[in-house]
């Protein structure tokens, strides 16, 4: 009995070793098993990009917006405000972007922060899919301590599957012969992909940047077949929409009091489409809620003697499809166009930047 349990083990040791390295690559990269709080507060440069664990970037957001100085400006939305940058301004700045899924999320998200911590302007990227009933029907609203309880320290059994799956396909290495970085790289995202958020909040979309200056293929969403695909379908975020959903500008109604009572000067946006994109919904015909859709919010944003802007195809800030990320997401050059448009428009955020200084940084693009 004794041998048959020796030989037992000695057997499994080579199993147990394969079901062992999915542990050891999530920890060797940091996607799991790893504390973030220190990083936040540090001064070491980071890049922080999770292959499995997304939502701990509600935790990295909140916690920089909780634990460091006060920030003059904020942006805030879901993903497609993520290429504003600090080097944009002239005032202290923190890109809060990806934290927000739907217009019920804002108001949560700001009573999260301690009031002292409130930014003196928000630079608020509102998707048009929040205000189609379709994609958004408002059911659900975070509690307050919803990004204060993101964060996932140890994997849960799906990204231990998945771990183990791509792990055996290749897509993440168990060895990196790889020469040391000069920024701290955190998660399986960043340091295969060199994709993940740096220290100010903004994005950093990695091996996606040459692919598409290349001209490969292998980009995502390579000349937006995926988005057209969705749009097509009417599915992920694409779904299709008659009319604005009247509860959601009141949800946005609510949501820029909150920010008049505690002096916080809003900029808004619709952020922009790929032009082929937003061409594609308008001619589909599915989506005649576009068309009303900066109309009816623009008195909210009246009432409040805020700024909103309508930005919702690249051209519309004079870019154009070939500064794209993708087909939902413009570049820093989208963005700083953007922004630049704002302020020859005589926006307030004249006073915490140079309009100048942009169309210099503009003019030296890298690509």
């Amino acid at each position: 009995m004794q041998k048959f349990i020796k030989r037992l083990f000695i057997f499994s040791i080579p199993v147990i070793i394969v079901l062992l390295l999915p542990f050891y690559v999530l920890w060797k990269y940091d996607e799991n098993f790893y504390k973030i709080d220190k990083l936040i507060t540090g001064n070491e440069k980071y890049l922080v990009g999770y292959g499995y664990n997304e939502y701990n970037y509600r935790y990295l957001k909140w916690a920089n917006l909780n634990s460091n100085p006060k920030k003059a400006i904020w942006a805030l939305g879901a993903s497609r405000v993520l290429e504003f940058r600090e080097n944009m301004f002239d005032s202290s700045f923190y890109n809060a972007g990806f934290t927000i899924n739907g217009i019920n999320d804002y108001l949560p998200f700001l009573k999260s922060i301690p009031a002292e911590k409130y930014p003196r302007y928000l630079l608020l990227s509102l998707d048009h899919m929040m205000f189609n009933e379709a994609c958004d029907n408002l059911k659900t609203t975070p509690a307050v301590n919803f990004w204060q309880s993101s964060f996932r320290l140890y994997p849960r059994p799906g990204v231990y599957q998945a771990a183990f799956k791509d792990m055996l396909t290749g897509k993440y290495p168990v060895i990196s012969f790889d020469e040391p970085d000069t920024i701290n790289k955190v998660g399986l995202n960043a340091e295969v992909n060199n994709t993940g958020f740096r220290n100010d909040g903004s994005m950093y979309y990695g091996v996606q940047i040459p692919k598409l200056i290349s001209n490969d293929t292998t980009a995502d969403d390579y000349n937006y077949a995926n988005t057209l695909q969705r749009i097509k379908n009417g599915n992920m975020r694409f779904e299709f929409g008659k009319s604005v959903n009247e509860k959601a500008l009141m949800k946005l109604d609510s949501l820029l009091a909150f920010c008049k009572m505690n002096r916080i000067e809003v900029v808004a946006f619709l952020p922009p489409f790929a032009d082929k994109v937003y061409d594609s919904m308008i001619s589909s015909g599915n989506y005649p809620y576009l068309f009303t859709l900066f109309s009816k919010m623009k008195p909210v944003f009246n009432k409040y003697e805020f700024e909103f802007y309508d930005f919702s195809k690249m051209s519309l800030c004079n870019s154009n499809d070939n500064e794209t990320i993708d087909g939902m997401h413009g570049s820093e050059v989208t963005y700083i166009k953007l922004l630049i448009k704002m302020l020859e428009s005589d926006s307030k955020l004249n006073n915490v930047t140079n309009l100048n200084r942009l169309r210099n940084d503009l003019s030296h693009k890298l690509n």
